[in-house]
Protein backbone atom coordinates (compact mmCIF):
# COMPACT_ATOMS: atom_id res chain seq x y z
CA UNK A 1 0.00 0.00 0.00
CA UNK A 2 1.40 3.50 -0.75
CA UNK A 3 0.89 6.35 1.56
CA UNK A 4 1.43 9.47 -0.55
CA UNK A 5 3.31 10.78 -3.53
CA UNK A 6 6.64 12.64 -3.91
CA UNK A 7 6.38 14.72 -7.80
CA UNK A 8 8.28 16.85 -9.23
CA UNK A 9 7.66 19.89 -11.40
CA UNK A 10 9.58 22.60 -13.10
CA UNK A 11 6.21 24.15 -14.64
CA UNK A 12 6.84 26.96 -12.23
CA UNK A 13 10.10 28.12 -13.12
CA UNK A 14 11.98 26.58 -10.91
CA UNK A 15 12.31 22.95 -9.59
CA UNK A 16 9.45 22.28 -7.10
CA UNK A 17 8.94 18.67 -5.35
CA UNK A 18 5.48 18.36 -4.33
CA UNK A 19 4.37 15.56 -1.28
CA UNK A 20 1.20 14.65 -0.15
CA UNK A 21 0.11 11.96 2.07
CA UNK A 22 -3.02 10.08 0.04
CA UNK A 23 -3.21 6.52 1.97
CA UNK A 24 -4.16 7.81 5.12
CA UNK A 25 -6.96 9.78 5.94
CA UNK A 26 -6.00 12.58 7.70
CA UNK A 27 -9.57 14.76 8.05
CA UNK A 28 -9.51 14.30 11.94
CA UNK A 29 -5.91 14.25 12.40
CA UNK A 30 -5.55 17.98 11.28
CA UNK A 31 -1.95 17.42 10.73
CA UNK A 32 -0.06 18.74 7.09
CA UNK A 33 -0.89 16.39 4.89
CA UNK A 34 0.84 17.69 1.56
CA UNK A 35 3.76 20.55 0.68
CA UNK A 36 6.14 21.41 -1.84
CA UNK A 37 10.07 21.65 -0.93
CA UNK A 38 12.86 22.89 -2.98
CA UNK A 39 14.90 19.31 -2.98
CA UNK A 40 14.04 15.90 -3.20
CA UNK A 41 15.53 15.33 0.41
CA UNK A 42 13.40 18.14 1.92
CA UNK A 43 10.07 16.66 0.30
CA UNK A 44 11.03 12.94 1.71
CA UNK A 45 11.87 14.52 5.07
CA UNK A 46 8.75 16.40 5.13
CA UNK A 47 6.67 13.48 3.78
CA UNK A 48 8.26 11.26 6.66
CA UNK A 49 7.23 13.98 9.57
CA UNK A 50 3.88 14.17 8.16
CA UNK A 51 3.12 10.09 7.95
CA UNK A 52 4.97 9.85 11.70
CA UNK A 53 2.55 12.76 12.90
CA UNK A 54 -0.48 10.49 11.26
CA UNK A 55 0.77 7.34 12.76
CA UNK A 56 0.88 8.71 16.19
CA UNK A 57 -2.60 9.91 15.94
CA UNK A 58 -3.74 6.81 14.15
CA UNK A 59 -2.31 4.73 17.11
CA UNK A 60 -4.19 6.54 19.65
CA UNK A 61 -7.72 6.62 17.94
CA UNK A 62 -10.55 4.75 19.56
CA UNK A 63 -11.95 2.69 16.28
CA UNK A 64 -11.04 2.33 13.15
CA UNK A 65 -8.64 4.55 11.12
CA UNK A 66 -9.39 5.19 6.73
CA UNK A 67 -7.04 4.69 4.55
CA UNK A 68 -7.46 5.32 0.83
CA UNK A 69 -6.08 4.58 -2.27
CA UNK A 70 -6.10 0.69 -2.26
CA UNK A 71 -8.98 0.71 -5.18
CA UNK A 72 -6.77 2.85 -7.59
CA UNK A 73 -3.52 0.96 -8.50
CA UNK A 74 -1.14 3.03 -10.13
CA UNK A 75 1.47 1.48 -12.50
CA UNK A 76 5.31 0.75 -10.77
CA UNK A 77 6.67 2.58 -13.71
CA UNK A 78 5.07 5.68 -12.52
CA UNK A 79 6.92 5.84 -9.18
CA UNK A 80 10.34 7.01 -8.54
CA UNK A 81 12.60 3.96 -7.71
CA UNK A 82 15.26 4.26 -5.08
CA UNK A 83 18.65 3.37 -5.71
CA UNK A 84 19.48 -0.30 -4.76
Amino acid sequence: MRAGWILHSSNSGSPVWWWTLTGPCCGHARIENSGECATLDAAKQAFQRAYATWLTWASAEAGTVAWFGTAYAIPESHFLQSPA
